[in-house]
């Protein structure tokens, strides 16, 4: 009871964090019912274990949905901002939650804390791109394909064209390296068999492995210590790497979710609780100067 009546002790058993933190907005305010936090899981993971589900066990109600949850979601929360793919904070109603003052500390921040659009992470193209490519319906297709090719191109990587991708316009000198933009040029090389994203995936792998590759490892940059074994870097140009061989992606492992982490009580030496944490906050954020 004590330790809940500080907001910013967050366990489950003091109540819903979301309804404690934006309690103005009624009973919406639920952590199942936050559309802008976390939302890898749902929008990424989740579409992407559907549609492998679907294309696996012939179940073509799980490539509706998909393509529903991904419509439903782009139509109310992607903006573009400044040049940059923003989702717009809401609720799962579509109530928007932009300029939004918390008023006190919690889970998702401090207190006077203004919620600003939230960056879309490149990790959004696969489950695009997938759902896209296991549409049958015409116009489904095609309003998936605009949003993935105004993605993609804000993203700064040219323009993929009209749908069906053949006639792209890519940007082949790009600095981009990020796995999600190689594997995204790769299965749009599968499915088209035009050189130009293969052109684009070459280049983007070696960004990776030029920005990437330090003392024999994938970091995020030279200057962190440790490298995350389950990172998508490697399976990323693993698949570029069978692509160019004449290897079908069919035959290769794919990105179907995100990596996994421990969350819990960071103990101090004397055993006494101090906070609690996340593996990538706590191990991932170490750079070389922490080791020396």
């Amino acid at each position: 009871a004590i330790k809940c009546a500080n907001p910013a002790y967050t366990n489950s058993g003091c109540g819903d964090r979301v309804s404690r933190q934006f309690r103005d907005f009624g009973s919406i305010a639920r952590e199942s019912n936050v559309a802008w936090k976390n939302t890898q899981a749902v929008y990424v993971d989740n579409i992407l274990m559907l549609l492998e589900a679907a294309s696996k066990y012939g179940v073509t109600d799980f490539v509706d949905w998909a393509r529903q949850y991904l419509e439903g979601y782009l139509d109310y929360a992607y903006i573009r901002v400044n040049g940059q793919n923003k989702i717009i904070p809401m609720f799962i109603d579509g109530t928007v939650t932009y300029g939004y003052v918390v008023p006190e500390v919690g889970y998702f921040g401090p207190s006077n804390m203004r919620l600003d659009y939230v960056e879309m992470p490149t990790s959004y193209l696969l489950p695009i791109l997938r759902t896209i490519l296991q549409t049958d319906d015409l116009d489904a297709r095609e309003k998936l394909w605009d949003y993935l090719r105004d993605i993609m191109y804000t993203f700064g990587l040219g323009d993929i064209g009209p749908i069906g991708g053949l006639e792209p316009n890519l940007e082949l000198d790009t600095s981009i390296d990020d796995p999600f933009a190689l594997m995204t040029m790769v299965e749009l090389y599968d499915n088209t068999k035009n050189p130009m994203y293969l052109e684009a995936a070459r280049t983007i792998g070696d960004n990776i492995v030029r920005e990437r590759f330090h003392r024999g490892f994938f970091v995020q940059n030279e200057i962190m210590l440790y490298s995350r074994l389950d990172q998508p870097d490697t399976l990323a140009l693993l698949t570029l790497d069978a692509v160019i061989r004449g290897i079908s992606t069919s035959e290769m492992p794919f990105y179907l979710a995100d990596s996994g982490y421990i969350h819990g009580y960071l103990l101090s030496d004397d055993g006494v609780t101090e906070d609690r944490s996340y593996t990538q906050n706590v191990i991932y954020t170490k750079t070389i100067y922490d080791w020396e």
